[in-house]
């Protein structure tokens, strides 16, 4: 993918730019994420009878397990997707592997952000649901900055950079996520559809084991579609607010040949 020229966008072209950098490299986002978040669906399906007797007993330890589980591997997935994404939007090679070995150096920031902003936006839900929204919107971009800036150490220190990033941007973040969201609902329904008209040729996808199986599967196929806008849009609010586009010229002038040494 040639690289996307970098300007304020409105939150339709932010997310015309995200499926265009689906597009470009479709098949290595799907992958790399089944990578790392099929482990998760295994574990589910692994806790699938424990689960089941939870939820009828109001007994949360197996499904906080499975949760758990699968936040976790939710996270490393699209930490190390939006990694490869970025790399593939500012018009660089594709380069899974490199996206892959950037983790180790980011797992601990990745988990500890992770965590703390579902720690916020849940309490924040708890007490009324609007502010658990501003929360989620704020940190939209939490996985963006943690991966992809150097300057960062810590996964708190990334939730502050994202919290100000979004700051007088909330509406434009907010109406971004939201179209996003609606792609992905889409794609959700397709999913179940999917599986029910499979389930006429194939009985056993009326088992609900099976079934739950065959949609988590289908659903890797959209799922890229949510780390494709937030990239975009991550560097969006860093043109807006840093001037990151005037940044990256500067970086192709001082690489250029015959440019004067500093």
């Amino acid at each position: 993918m040639e690289g996307a020229e970098l300007r304020p966008r409105s939150a339709s072209e932010i997310v015309d730019a995200a499926l265009g950098l689906l597009r470009a490299h479709y098949a290595a986002w799907v992958m790399l994420l089944a990578l790392f978040t099929l482990p998760s669906v295994a574990y589910s399906q692994y806790m699938f009878d424990s689960m089941r007797l939870a939820q009828r007993g109001i007994a949360w330890g197996p499904i906080l397990l499975v949760l758990g589980v699968g936040s976790i591997c939710n996270a490393i997935a699209e930490g190390v997707t939006v990694t490869a994404m970025a790399e593939s939007y500012l018009g660089r090679p594709l380069d899974a592997a490199r996206a892959i070995a950037r983790l180790p150096s980011r797992l601990f920031p990745l988990l500890v952000a992770t965590l703390f902003r579902w720690i916020v936006v849940l309490a924040l839900s708890v007490a009324l649901i609007v502010p658990g929204v501003y929360a989620a919107v704020r940190s939209a971009c939490l996985d963006c900055s943690v991966m992809l800036d150097d300057a960062r150490d810590d996964g708190l220190s990334a939730f502050g950079r994202t919290w100000r990033l979004t700051a007088g941007h909330e509406s434009h973040v907010f109406l971004s996520i939201l179209l996003m969201l609606a792609i992905y609902m889409v794609g959700y329904v397709v999913a179940l559809i999917a599986v029910r008209v499979a389930a006429l040729a194939v009985p056993a996808l009326h088992g609900p084991r099976l079934n739950a199986l065959a949609q988590n599967v289908l659903l890797l196929l959209v799922l890229p579609v949510m780390p494709a806008v937030r990239t975009v849009l991550y560097y969006d609010l860093r043109v807006r607010k840093e001037g990151f586009d005037v940044e990256l010229l500067a970086r192709a002038l001082d690489a250029a040949p015959g440019a004067p040494a500093a």
